[in-house]
């Protein structure tokens, strides 16, 4: 220590003056290593404001009065006279039936049917004549009767037949397939000359004026859900949002699904009416979020930094420069935000995705970007 103290001695002010700046930056340097060291981390702050809990599925848009007409009998496709697009009105035809067995069918009954009404015409006149003859006592009361009842007897047969014949010609198809409906095609399943079962579709009728969409949403999400829940739709494409939608009808039985992974689930179909006057294209699958319960002026923290171990919830607070592990207890769970319901207070700052080499006390450089939230809307 003496010699240090003669040493300090024997220098010359200049190298004292020296000797001071360099001790100086040497520990402006430690300093500033202390300060720039730690892991970064990105932070944002907590604050006030809505979090909305949603549901998400997929959904279809389709029409509420589409009519599949299908084949009444076994036979060939012929006299298609629509296309899809076409605008069709109530009673239309759409296909005319003609060339099929059961039309070859309809026209033997129909011949049947004029050979009676021939014979019931001349049955009639021969009735009418000897009822002119009773009158003037030239054929007995018995002979008049015989005639009328022979008359009476083809007119029914005529009556029988006739029916039968519309009967047929309706449920066979043979009569043509008409609009039940007035609407726009928006099938067509079956072509010319095409030889399809009974039963089988041929056309979808639609009318675009009822278009609402269907989802199907896992038991238990639907349980969740009421009439009048607001909802948000976008296409996949990114080309259509409708923000002003809302739950029509929940269905009371849930029906058995196969997932896309083979699951068999119990799922309940879901009805959204739409909230604006354009609508998505018929046929088309669309983005649904329902809102099941929302908080307007929530504690809240971006959902990224909120994090679970063991079936409790947790955050990582800066403290100084530390990141100090804090447990929360969660509300409702946002799209973007988390609400907090104990555990922090507006103002305070959290880190962002904390991964596995965070721990308690670990020193962090903060970049603060609260700036990237603050602008996204307040709706889920």
């Amino acid at each position: 220590m003496e010699k240090l103290k003669s040493l300090w001695k024997n220098l010359s002010k200049r190298k004292k003056s020296l000797l001071a700046a360099m001790l100086l930056l040497v520990f402006i340097l430690i300093v500033a290593a202390v300060l720039l060291s730690g892991t970064p981390v990105e932070t944002a702050h907590v604050s006030q404001g809505p979090v909305a809990e949603v549901i998400k599925e997929a959904g279809t848009v389709e029409s509420e009065s589409a009519l599949i007409l299908t084949a009444k009998q076994t036979g060939e496709i012929r006299g298609l006279l629509v296309e899809e697009g076409d605008a069709v009105s109530e009673g239309d035809l759409l296909l005319t039936g003609e060339g099929s067995s059961a039309s070859l069918d309809l026209k033997s009954q129909q011949s049947q049917l004029r050979v009676l009404q021939s014979q019931y015409a001349l049955a009639q006149d021969a009735a009418n004549k000897s009822r002119l003859l009773y009158e003037q006592g030239a054929v007995s009361q018995q002979e008049y009767s015989q005639a009328q009842a022979a008359a009476n007897q083809l007119a029914a047969q005529v009556d029988a037949l006739a029916y039968s014949i519309e009967s047929y010609a309706s449920s066979s198809g043979t009569a043509g397939l008409t609009a039940p409906i007035g609407g726009v095609i928006t099938g067509i399943f079956a072509k010319e000359g095409e030889t399809i079962l009974a039963s089988a579709p041929i056309l979808e009728i639609s009318n675009l004026d009822d278009i609402y969409v269907v989802c199907d949403l896992i038991a238990s999400d639907a349980d969740l859900v009421t009439p009048g829940d607001p909802v948000l739709l976008t296409s996949q494409e990114g080309n259509y949002e409708d923000s002003s939608a809302q739950v029509r009808k929940v269905h009371i039985k849930a029906q058995d699904q196969l997932s896309d992974l083979g699951i068999q689930q119990k799922r309940v179909r879901v009805e959204i009416d739409l909230g604006q006057e354009k609508a998505p294209r018929l046929g088309s699958t669309i983005d649904v979020e329902i809102t099941i319960d929302q908080h307007p002026e929530a504690t809240r923290v971006p959902k990224t930094a909120v994090y679970e171990r063991d079936q409790q919830s947790f955050v990582f607070v800066v403290e100084g420069r530390k990141a100090v592990e804090r447990e929360v207890m969660v509300g409702l769970k946002g799209r973007d935000f988390t609400e907090i319901i104990t555990g922090l207070t507006p103002g305070e700052s959290v880190i962002l995705s904390p991964d596995n080499q965070l721990s308690n006390g670990t020193f962090v450089k903060a970049t603060d970007v609260t700036h990237k939230f603050s602008s996204l809307p307040a709706s889920p």
